[in-house]
Protein backbone atom coordinates (compact mmCIF):
# COMPACT_ATOMS: atom_id res chain seq x y z
CA UNK A 1 0.00 0.00 0.00
CA UNK A 2 1.11 3.11 -0.94
CA UNK A 3 2.12 5.72 2.08
CA UNK A 4 -0.76 7.93 2.81
CA UNK A 5 -0.42 11.71 2.44
CA UNK A 6 -2.19 13.15 5.60
CA UNK A 7 -2.60 16.04 7.05
CA UNK A 8 -4.10 16.05 10.16
CA UNK A 9 -6.45 18.87 12.23
CA UNK A 10 -7.50 17.72 15.10
CA UNK A 11 -9.65 20.22 16.81
CA UNK A 12 -10.10 20.60 20.99
CA UNK A 13 -13.91 20.23 22.22
CA UNK A 14 -15.74 18.75 24.54
CA UNK A 15 -17.41 15.51 23.71
CA UNK A 16 -21.50 16.09 22.84
CA UNK A 17 -24.84 14.20 22.21
CA UNK A 18 -23.43 12.50 19.30
CA UNK A 19 -21.14 12.39 15.66
CA UNK A 20 -20.78 11.25 12.40
CA UNK A 21 -18.67 10.81 9.50
CA UNK A 22 -18.36 12.47 6.30
CA UNK A 23 -16.15 11.70 3.41
CA UNK A 24 -15.18 13.46 0.28
CA UNK A 25 -13.30 12.40 -2.33
CA UNK A 26 -12.63 12.10 -6.18
CA UNK A 27 -12.14 9.20 -8.17
CA UNK A 28 -9.09 8.90 -10.96
CA UNK A 29 -9.20 6.54 -14.10
CA UNK A 30 -8.32 3.20 -13.74
CA UNK A 31 -7.93 2.35 -17.51
CA UNK A 32 -10.93 -0.46 -17.52
CA UNK A 33 -13.14 -1.17 -20.56
CA UNK A 34 -15.89 1.59 -20.30
CA UNK A 35 -13.83 4.36 -19.40
CA UNK A 36 -14.52 7.24 -18.54
CA UNK A 37 -17.96 5.15 -17.29
CA UNK A 38 -16.91 4.20 -13.73
CA UNK A 39 -19.06 2.90 -10.43
CA UNK A 40 -17.73 2.97 -7.11
CA UNK A 41 -18.52 2.12 -3.33
CA UNK A 42 -17.46 3.32 0.14
CA UNK A 43 -17.62 0.92 3.11
CA UNK A 44 -16.42 1.07 6.94
CA UNK A 45 -13.78 -1.60 8.34
CA UNK A 46 -12.75 -1.93 12.04
CA UNK A 47 -9.10 -2.05 12.58
CA UNK A 48 -8.97 -6.21 11.94
CA UNK A 49 -10.49 -5.59 8.28
CA UNK A 50 -14.00 -6.69 9.44
CA UNK A 51 -16.98 -5.14 7.26
CA UNK A 52 -19.16 -3.05 9.13
CA UNK A 53 -21.77 -0.94 6.93
CA UNK A 54 -21.25 0.17 3.68
CA UNK A 55 -21.88 4.01 3.22
CA UNK A 56 -22.28 4.87 -0.52
CA UNK A 57 -22.87 3.15 -3.45
CA UNK A 58 -22.96 4.53 -7.54
CA UNK A 59 -22.81 1.61 -9.31
CA UNK A 60 -26.76 -0.35 -10.74
CA UNK A 61 -26.19 -3.18 -13.02
CA UNK A 62 -22.48 -3.69 -12.75
CA UNK A 63 -21.65 -3.63 -9.17
CA UNK A 64 -20.47 -6.91 -9.33
CA UNK A 65 -17.51 -5.40 -10.91
CA UNK A 66 -16.47 -4.37 -7.72
CA UNK A 67 -14.86 -7.06 -6.51
CA UNK A 68 -13.19 -6.27 -2.95
CA UNK A 69 -16.55 -4.54 -1.60
CA UNK A 70 -18.65 -7.66 -2.86
CA UNK A 71 -16.00 -9.49 -1.42
CA UNK A 72 -16.43 -8.27 2.15
CA UNK A 73 -20.40 -6.89 2.31
CA UNK A 74 -21.77 -9.56 0.07
CA UNK A 75 -23.24 -9.23 -3.54
CA UNK A 76 -26.70 -8.78 -1.46
CA UNK A 77 -25.77 -6.35 0.81
CA UNK A 78 -29.15 -4.61 1.87
CA UNK A 79 -26.96 -1.14 3.17
CA UNK A 80 -26.16 -0.43 -0.02
CA UNK A 81 -27.28 3.23 -1.27
CA UNK A 82 -27.84 3.04 -4.69
CA UNK A 83 -26.86 5.78 -7.10
CA UNK A 84 -26.17 5.52 -11.22
CA UNK A 85 -23.44 4.69 -12.67
CA UNK A 86 -20.87 7.34 -13.20
CA UNK A 87 -20.09 9.58 -16.40
CA UNK A 88 -16.66 10.77 -15.60
CA UNK A 89 -14.18 10.95 -12.45
CA UNK A 90 -15.18 15.08 -12.79
CA UNK A 91 -16.93 15.24 -9.93
CA UNK A 92 -15.94 14.54 -6.19
CA UNK A 93 -18.33 12.00 -4.33
CA UNK A 94 -19.33 12.34 -0.74
CA UNK A 95 -20.60 9.39 1.30
CA UNK A 96 -21.70 9.88 5.31
CA UNK A 97 -21.53 7.31 7.96
CA UNK A 98 -23.90 7.58 11.15
CA UNK A 99 -21.46 5.04 13.44
CA UNK A 100 -23.89 2.38 13.39
CA UNK A 101 -23.24 -1.21 11.77
CA UNK A 102 -25.46 -3.14 9.63
CA UNK A 103 -27.80 -3.96 12.16
CA UNK A 104 -28.25 -0.05 13.15
CA UNK A 105 -26.01 -1.17 16.59
CA UNK A 106 -23.71 1.94 17.58
CA UNK A 107 -20.06 1.05 17.07
CA UNK A 108 -17.62 1.60 20.17
CA UNK A 109 -15.10 3.73 20.06
CA UNK A 110 -11.91 2.64 18.37
CA UNK A 111 -9.67 2.77 14.89
CA UNK A 112 -11.56 2.28 11.80
CA UNK A 113 -10.97 2.31 8.24
CA UNK A 114 -12.90 3.74 5.01
CA UNK A 115 -12.25 1.71 1.82
CA UNK A 116 -13.26 2.90 -1.53
CA UNK A 117 -13.19 0.90 -4.47
CA UNK A 118 -13.59 2.00 -7.86
CA UNK A 119 -13.58 0.49 -11.78
CA UNK A 120 -14.15 0.92 -14.88
CA UNK A 121 -14.61 -2.56 -15.91
CA UNK A 122 -11.18 -4.41 -15.31
CA UNK A 123 -8.53 -2.43 -13.64
CA UNK A 124 -9.44 -1.23 -10.40
CA UNK A 125 -8.57 1.50 -7.62
CA UNK A 126 -8.80 0.47 -4.16
CA UNK A 127 -7.92 3.16 -1.52
CA UNK A 128 -7.65 2.96 2.30
CA UNK A 129 -8.16 5.99 5.01
CA UNK A 130 -8.00 5.26 8.74
CA UNK A 131 -9.67 7.02 11.71
CA UNK A 132 -10.21 7.14 15.20
CA UNK A 133 -14.02 7.24 16.68
CA UNK A 134 -13.96 8.75 19.88
CA UNK A 135 -14.29 11.91 21.98
CA UNK A 136 -12.16 14.23 20.12
CA UNK A 137 -13.18 15.36 16.56
CA UNK A 138 -11.24 15.27 13.45
CA UNK A 139 -10.53 16.30 10.23
CA UNK A 140 -7.79 15.17 7.59
CA UNK A 141 -7.76 16.69 4.38
CA UNK A 142 -5.58 16.72 1.08
CA UNK A 143 -4.78 12.80 1.54
CA UNK A 144 -4.39 10.58 -2.02
CA UNK A 145 -4.41 6.74 -1.89
CA UNK A 146 -5.12 3.81 -3.66
CA UNK A 147 -6.50 5.70 -6.90
CA UNK A 148 -8.48 8.54 -4.88
CA UNK A 149 -7.64 11.90 -4.59
CA UNK A 150 -8.10 15.12 -2.52
CA UNK A 151 -9.84 13.10 0.02
CA UNK A 152 -11.23 14.81 3.10
CA UNK A 153 -12.53 12.75 6.24
CA UNK A 154 -14.40 14.01 8.40
CA UNK A 155 -15.09 13.22 12.17
CA UNK A 156 -17.31 15.40 13.55
CA UNK A 157 -19.06 15.79 16.89
CA UNK A 158 -22.47 17.18 16.79
CA UNK A 159 -24.58 19.26 19.03
CA UNK A 160 -27.61 19.22 17.44
CA UNK A 161 -28.97 15.67 17.55
CA UNK A 162 -31.15 16.62 19.71
CA UNK A 163 -34.71 15.53 18.31
CA UNK A 164 -33.69 12.43 16.05
CA UNK A 165 -35.43 10.35 18.01
CA UNK A 166 -32.77 8.24 19.10
CA UNK A 167 -31.07 8.46 22.34
CA UNK A 168 -27.12 8.91 21.36
CA UNK A 169 -24.35 8.90 23.69
CA UNK A 170 -24.57 11.91 25.71
CA UNK A 171 -28.15 11.72 25.69
CA UNK A 172 -30.58 10.24 28.67
CA UNK A 173 -33.73 10.74 26.43
CA UNK A 174 -34.85 11.84 22.94
CA UNK A 175 -38.41 11.88 21.75
CA UNK A 176 -39.18 10.31 25.37
CA UNK A 177 -37.90 12.81 28.20
CA UNK A 178 -40.55 13.18 30.96
CA UNK A 179 -42.60 16.23 30.94
CA UNK A 180 -43.65 15.31 34.24
CA UNK A 181 -42.44 13.11 37.75
CA UNK A 182 -44.60 10.72 38.79
CA UNK A 183 -45.20 10.76 42.50
CA UNK A 184 -43.61 7.51 44.18
CA UNK A 185 -46.04 8.18 47.60
CA UNK A 186 -42.12 7.81 49.61
CA UNK A 187 -42.81 9.64 53.19
CA UNK A 188 -40.80 12.91 53.12
CA UNK A 189 -39.64 12.25 49.24
CA UNK A 190 -40.55 14.32 46.44
CA UNK A 191 -39.36 13.81 42.87
CA UNK A 192 -38.56 16.28 40.55
CA UNK A 193 -37.93 16.90 36.86
CA UNK A 194 -33.94 17.72 36.13
CA UNK A 195 -32.30 18.99 33.06
CA UNK A 196 -33.46 20.07 29.82
CA UNK A 197 -33.49 19.18 25.85
CA UNK A 198 -32.49 15.62 25.61
CA UNK A 199 -30.86 15.40 29.62
CA UNK A 200 -33.61 15.11 31.06
CA UNK A 201 -34.70 12.79 34.22
CA UNK A 202 -36.60 12.49 37.19
CA UNK A 203 -34.90 12.74 40.37
CA UNK A 204 -36.11 12.02 43.93
CA UNK A 205 -34.84 14.37 46.72
CA UNK A 206 -35.89 14.70 49.81
CA UNK A 207 -38.16 17.42 51.34
CA UNK A 208 -36.79 20.03 53.39
CA UNK A 209 -39.11 22.58 52.85
CA UNK A 210 -41.29 23.81 56.08
CA UNK A 211 -44.94 23.26 54.70
CA UNK A 212 -48.42 22.21 56.13
CA UNK A 213 -50.36 19.54 54.43
CA UNK A 214 -47.35 17.79 52.91
CA UNK A 215 -47.72 14.97 55.22
CA UNK A 216 -43.85 15.22 56.27
CA UNK A 217 -42.25 16.81 58.90
CA UNK A 218 -38.54 18.01 57.87
CA UNK A 219 -35.47 18.05 60.29
CA UNK A 220 -35.46 21.14 61.44
CA UNK A 221 -39.23 22.18 61.06
CA UNK A 222 -40.95 21.64 64.89
CA UNK A 223 -43.11 24.21 65.14
CA UNK A 224 -43.33 25.83 61.63
CA UNK A 225 -44.77 22.65 59.86
CA UNK A 226 -48.34 21.40 61.54
CA UNK A 227 -47.12 17.61 60.50
CA UNK A 228 -44.43 18.15 63.25
CA UNK A 229 -44.96 16.90 67.19
CA UNK A 230 -45.09 20.47 68.44
CA UNK A 231 -47.74 21.58 65.17
CA UNK A 232 -47.21 25.19 63.41
CA UNK A 233 -46.61 27.66 66.14
CA UNK A 234 -44.39 29.84 64.14
CA UNK A 235 -47.09 30.30 61.44
CA UNK A 236 -45.68 28.06 58.89
CA UNK A 237 -46.43 28.05 55.23
CA UNK A 238 -49.69 25.94 55.13
CA UNK A 239 -53.37 27.65 54.90
CA UNK A 240 -55.34 28.68 58.55
CA UNK A 241 -57.28 25.37 57.26
CA UNK A 242 -54.31 23.09 57.18
CA UNK A 243 -52.88 24.15 60.01
CA UNK A 244 -53.98 22.16 63.35
CA UNK A 245 -52.58 24.28 65.70
CA UNK A 246 -53.34 27.30 63.71
CA UNK A 247 -56.09 29.88 62.98
CA UNK A 248 -59.54 27.79 61.88
CA UNK A 249 -59.06 25.22 64.74
CA UNK A 250 -58.43 27.72 67.74
CA UNK A 251 -61.18 30.47 66.51
CA UNK A 252 -63.90 27.30 65.76
CA UNK A 253 -62.88 25.87 69.40
CA UNK A 254 -63.55 29.57 71.23
CA UNK A 255 -66.50 29.82 69.61
CA UNK A 256 -67.97 26.67 71.07
CA UNK A 257 -67.11 27.59 74.31
CA UNK A 258 -68.50 30.96 74.33
CA UNK A 259 -71.91 29.56 73.04
CA UNK A 260 -72.03 26.85 75.59
CA UNK A 261 -71.31 29.61 78.41
CA UNK A 262 -74.18 31.59 77.16
CA UNK A 263 -76.53 28.63 76.56
CA UNK A 264 -75.81 27.83 80.45
CA UNK A 265 -76.06 31.50 82.04
CA UNK A 266 -79.82 31.46 79.66
CA UNK A 267 -81.02 28.47 81.49
CA UNK A 268 -79.54 29.40 84.85
CA UNK A 269 -81.53 32.88 84.31
CA UNK A 270 -84.77 30.48 83.63
CA UNK A 271 -84.83 28.94 87.25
Amino acid sequence: MRALSVALLVVAGARTASADLSVTFTTTDSGGTYTPKNIVAAWIEDANGTFVKTIGRWAATRKSDLTTWTGKAGANDADAISGATRTSHAIPLTAKWNLRDRNQQLMPDGNYVVRIESTEKGPRNVGSFPFVKGATPQKQTGLSNGGFTSVTVDYALLSNSCGNGSTDPGETCDGNCPATCMDLGLMCFQRIRQGADCNVECTTVPITECLDGDGCCPDGCDGMDAECPGGNSGGGGGSDAEDLGGCETSDAGAGWLLAGLLGAIAFWRRR
